[in-house]
């Protein structure tokens, strides 16, 4: 769902450090408990000339400080080098056009904006179109342009607002462009410079909240008022659909289009602070409060189902409770009746130990991203016969998965994935169940000899924890009481390990076996107690009756042109009971190149 489809560029900002000695501003310090009103720096929130020498004057001080250490000009050529490596992993995002990418290097220090395909983006050389060449627009207008995004027009996305900013600053000026003929529409919209949010309604008609002048700004220096401008008006013709307060943060619009390109609705997000909005549904009848939880935001639009992702608890309606991180949906048809008399189900909840990491829509599924015990997982959901189906996405275990980018209008993904001591990798899965990596940044470092393991740290209640050590493998596993800081027994190889519930037993495996240890006396057990060959990743149930864990094997080759072999595992449980576990039985069978790893919740 296209919520705000931009391409954005990074930027770095040097500031003074006080704790290298920064001088500090002009103007006493204000008395404990003085009202913000009284505070003599507040010059300093402003881009004033006064304001921007003085910060020009702290960041040449801090260089200096910088430059001082005899490490610098190494650790800022080998920073450099990574950073405009011609060989780090282009990041895309799907269009209907196809995939785009904004780039920058030495040559491109500006950036360009450019596009190709998936098969071409596939090859290790892909064939890039160039859509807006910024370093040559700056050239051509004598202006030092930084490019902050463009947001497009479902569902063809041809037609954008492409926001650009004179040196970096927050204020920009935004212009109507067209990707087809690669060039700024003439006659199109285009907003003088200022601090802005804009959105489009239709092909004719944007919202946009900026400086409209004196009183229309925040205290924090940001627009609360929203104007709806239709093709051909002048900016002093725009007329009011919102107001917000002078004592927020900000007002800026959006709208919720579906992934076939139609909108559900023209909202809009105030900041009453830097971390709670209150959303407002614009209506011609009237305006809508809507009842969510202040730290929410809207996912996307799938079969009929509008997605909300909780920040905070909600007690929806009594009885009905969701927890931090949830994601919750709505029957669309029944929220655009009456979105404050819908009533949420939950879609997905994390368990005692996750977290949600990200969530994105495809044309038909919803993608998210999750951290299970601070390891990295993803899954596909989809909505039919009213439930919502899980389905695990077989990505590389122990590591960060980032969604990198999802189509509207198919059900494809890419994902980043990066550990420790593997560089980072891109993978593409086509929704169907193909997943592949298809991208990889060349090793900076040999890493053939290190090991990064796991480990847990607990409260001083006596409980045991298994540590790791970052050494060269095979690396050791070693049981601490916490409550003595000693050592229980000896070191054992472990990749990946679960505590029984009691914090009797721990169960570990090195990646192709398990290992079980009397956590009192650190003794492993014989040989059989567990079986002892294809194991991995076991999880103790809560009641500690059974563990559930991977079994590989056969290592089989990838699909043609994917590096590296992959090994199918069932997903095996095995019952526990009186110190010993019995006989393992297959919960679901291996199919293809799919991996389990499993986890109670």
């Amino acid at each position: 769902m296209q919520l705000a489809a931009r391409l954005l560029a990074g930027f770095v900002v040097l500031t003074g450090a006080t704790s290298m000695g920064a001088a500090q501003p002009q103007g006493a310090a204000p008395a404990a408990g003085q009202p913000a009103a009284d505070d003599p720096y507040t010059w300093l929130e402003t881009d004033s000339d006064r304001a921007m020498a003085w910060v020009r004057n702290e960041n040449q001080r801090t260089l200096g400080a910088l430059q001082a250490d005899p490490r610098y000009q190494t650790m800022v050529d080998h920073a450099l080098t990574i950073l405009q490596a011609r060989d780090r992993i282009p990041g895309v995002q799907f269009r209907p056009d196809g995939l785009y990418n904004f780039w920058q290097d030495a040559d491109h220090v500006q950036g360009l904006l450019r596009r190709t395909t998936l098969a071409s983006y596939r090859t290790d050389d892909p064939q890039w179109e160039t859509v807006l060449d910024v370093d040559a627009l700056s050239r051509a207008e004598h202006v030092n342009w930084v490019y902050h995004g463009m947001q497009c027009l479902p569902p063809e996305m041809r037609r954008c607002l492409v926001s650009l900013s004179n040196g970096g600053r927050d204020a920009d000026v935004v212009r109507e462009f067209d990707t087809v003929e690669k060039r700024f529409v003439d006659g199109g919209f285009n907003l003088p410079e200022s601090k802005q949010d804009v959105t489009w309604v239709d092909a004719d008609t944007i919202l946009v909240a900026r400086d409209w002048g004196p009183g229309t700004m925040t205290d924090s220096s940001y627009p609360f008022v929203i104007k709806r401008l239709r093709r051909g008006q002048s900016i002093d013709q725009a007329e009011e659909v919102f107001r917000g307060t002078r004592e927020d943060v900000s007002a800026a619009p959006f709208v919720l289009w579906d992934n076939d390109g139609r909108s559900h609705g023209v909202l809009v997000r105030r900041g009453l602070d830097f971390f709670h909005s209150q959303i407002t549904l614009l209506r011609d009848g009237g305006n809508v409060v809507l009842n969510i939880p202040q730290k929410s935001n809207f996912v996307g639009i799938v079969s009929g189902r509008l997605l909300l992702q909780l920040s905070e608890p909600w007690d929806a309606a009594p009885g009905l409770h969701f927890a931090t991180d949830s994601l919750v949906s709505y029957d669309l048809a029944e929220w655009e009746r009456d979105p404050n008399a819908a009533r949420p189900s939950l879609v997905w909840a994390p368990g005692p130990r996750q977290t949600l990491d990200g969530a994105s829509t495809t044309h038909g599924k919803l993608i998210i991203s999750i951290l299970d015990n601070v390891r990295g997982r993803a899954f596909a959901m989809d909505y039919a016969n009213g439930a919502w189906r899980t389905t695990p996405i077989a990505l590389p275990a122990n590591a960060t998965i980032q969604i990198a980018t999802t189509a509207d209008r198919t059900d494809q993904a890419m994902f980043s994935v990066t550990d420790y001591l593997t560089p980072t990798t891109l993978w593409y899965y086509d929704g169907a169940g193909l997943l592949e990596q298809i991208k990889s940044t060349p090793p900076r470092f040999d890493a053939s000899n290190e090991v990064v393991e796991q480990f847990e740290a607990t409260s001083r209640d006596g409980t045991r924890i298994a540590a790791g050590r970052f050494i060269p493998a095979p690396a050791p596993t070693q049981i601490i009481d916490v409550a003595t800081r000693g050592n229980v027994g000896s070191a054992f190889g472990s990749n990946f390990g679960t505590f029984s519930p009691d914090s009797r037993w721990y169960l570990s495996s090195d990646g192709q076996r398990m290992t079980l240890v009397d956590a009192q006396t650190g003794a492993v057990a014989p040989t059989g107690q567990p079986p002892m060959n294809g194991g991995s990743m076991p999880d103790w149930s809560p009641m500690g009756d059974r563990v559930v864990y991977s079994r590989s094997s056969v290592m089989l080759p990838l699909p043609t042109g994917s590096p590296g072999h992959s090994a199918p595992a069932d997903l095996m449980v095995m019952p526990w009971a009186g110190g010993a576990f019995g006989a393992p039985t297959v919960l679901v069978q291996a199919e293809g190149f799919n991996n389990y790893y499993p986890s109670f919740s």
